[in-house]
């Protein structure tokens, strides 16, 4: 009896281990790293604490924002004064931004008071103030340096003056701004990413060499858009494999844990990926020299790489000159892609064959549709603009080969402009609810 009873004690302790041990392998697989792999995919994306590498990600379903104090609803009026606060003017896609931003006011019979700060914070919060104690009807805020911008933009909502920023950086939820209008550079990478792919990638080749020239490493933009490119290039490899993943946002995790590898070692080659990473260049700037100085060591270093990103078309020309003092023919030995600005300049390459792909970033969108934008707000009658995401991002396109002349003016700086409008939270809700 008391052997049995013994039998029967040891029977339930095995049990009871097992159930422990199961415990515990349940609260494994509800982790990772702190984040909880009961999460999707797109929520430990948005758990991740360093957030440079995802620039331009936001929550599907985005909370209400109306009870924030934003100097809403405006009056109703034809004879609109905007003051507009300028972060600079001495490059093409900021001149280009106030020239449509020019013309749409001049269409609607707006004024616009421009003051420029050429980067200057302090500069730029003397003239909110400037702008404040004039009364203009509404502050567009180009930000400097936007999260030190706060105070004064709180001081503007209570004298009753709405304020629209548009870049560099996302804005807080909370922040008393109607909205954010910004490009995202997670997603321009991602679609030079998806394309390059689906013309490079062959099902059951092996891995292709490839670098990045990027501006600075410390730059969300130049993170943003190695990841995105990243993600994309996974997410179509895996497609053509027959293998694909749940969602994008899979391959996006894949692809943040891979830059970061790159980033903090140098490389990553040899493993189970479709690409094999063998470095990174940085020119500390987006000029032509700083493509030239990006490019320089990892060119020499890997002569026959196949693939070489070039963060923006403004350093493109540097690249392609280091490219051609290696003996290599862009194009033919090495495929070149950007992953902005979308430039004229930048298209007549893609006509030429000498750059692959390259990613819009139309200035258009935060000059001329901003100002659409203010003209709803004053002159709808059921629109006040108080319910808008924090942040808008602007539309992104890949232009290469196959779609260059649909995107293509001889006559102006940047690629033809869509239609677009900023969408209220409800309509993003909506337009996201099946992601």
């Amino acid at each position: 009896m008391k052997r049995e009873k013994l039998k029967g004690l040891a029977a339930l302790l095995v049990v009871f281990m097992i159930g422990i041990a199961l415990i515990g392998c349940s609260g494994d697989q509800d982790t990772d790293n702190g984040n909880g792999s009961d999460l999707s995919a797109y929520d430990q994306l948005m758990a991740k604490e360093d957030r440079l590498p995802l620039s331009g990600l936001q929550a599907l379903k985005l909370d209400d924002r109306t009870e924030i104090a934003k100097g809403l609803p405006v009056e109703k009026k034809d004879d609109v004064v905007i003051g507009w606060a300028g972060a600079f003017l001495g490059s093409t896609f900021f001149e280009e931004m106030m020239n449509s931003a020019n013309k749409a006011a001049d269409g609607y019979g707006y004024t616009i008071k421009y003051q420029n700060a050429n980067f200057n914070l302090q500069e730029q919060l003397t003239q909110m103030d400037t702008f404040i104690t004039q009364k203009v009807d509404i502050i567009v805020l180009n930000a400097v340096d936007l999260d030190s911008s706060v105070a004064d933009i709180t001081r503007a909502v209570e004298a009753g003056i709405p304020v629209i920023v548009t870049g560099p950086r996302s804005a807080a939820n909370e922040y008393q701004i109607v909205t954010n209008i910004i490009s995202g550079s997670f997603n321009s990478g991602y679609e030079v990413g998806v394309y390059t792919a689906s013309q490079l990638y062959k099902k059951g080749s092996d891995p292709l060499k490839m670098g990045f020239a990027l501006s600075m490493m410390d730059s969300a933009d130049a993170q943003s858009r190695s990841t995105g490119f990243i993600t994309g290039y996974l997410f179509e490899a895996a497609n053509i494999e027959g293998k694909p993943y749940d969602t994008k946002w899979d391959a996006a995790l894949e692809a943040y844990d891979t830059w970061i590898a790159i980033r903090d070692t140098g490389k990553v080659v040899g493993g189970d990926l479709p690409l094999d990473f063998v470095g990174y260049g940085s020119g500390k700037s987006t000029d032509a020299a700083a493509g030239q100085v990006a490019s320089s060591d990892l060119l020499t270093a890997n002569p026959d790489m196949d693939i070489l990103l070039v963060e923006t078309d403004t350093m493109l020309p540097g690249a392609l000159t280091e490219v051609k003092q290696h003996d290599l023919v862009a194009g033919t030995d090495i495929k070149i892609v950007c992953c902005a600005d979308g430039t004229t300049e930048a298209l007549k390459y893609i006509k030429d064959g000498a750059l692959f792909a390259t990613a819009t970033n139309i200035p258009t969108y935060n000059g001329e549709k901003l100002v659409d934008l203010i003209h709803r707000m004053f002159s709808e009658k059921d629109f006040d603009g108080n319910n808008l995401p924090a942040n808008s991002y602007t539309p992104t396109m890949c232009i290469n080969a196959g779609n260059v002349d649909e995107y293509y003016d001889a006559n102006a700086p940047f690629a033809k402009a869509g239609d677009w409008k900023v969408l209220t939270i409800e309509e993003y809700n909506a337009a996201n609810a099946t992601k």
